[in-house]
């Protein structure tokens, strides 16, 4: 993946997690259906250790800490079926 894409993936993957995360966490809690991302997750986390890296380079150590940040957030993505049965079970069970 060029550094070109890596970077506009990662902006929409920023966005997302400014406008959509929020209130999806508010309804899934911790486990949340990878299928809503703006990408595939394994390309979201690629292309974030892309630009990491990057900012690494250029001595933009803040910059990349958001990054890394930003990147653990995806650890709550997983299958969507195991996020729906987990908001199901808290709503009805």
């Amino acid at each position: 993946m060029s550094l070109e894409e890596a970077n506009k993936i990662s902006k929409e993957y920023v966005k997302f997690m400014e406008v959509a995360h929020p209130e999806l966490a508010r309804l899934f809690q911790t486990t949340l259906p990878k299928s809503i991302l703006p990408y595939p997750k394994e390309q979201i986390e690629q292309a974030m250790d892309i630009c990491i890296e990057f900012l690494e380079k250029k001595k933009d150590k803040k910059a990349a800490r958001a990054y890394e940040g930003l990147k653990l957030w995806l650890r709550a993505y997983t299958y969507d079926e195991t996020a729906l049965t987990l908001v199901h079970n808290r709503l009805v069970g």
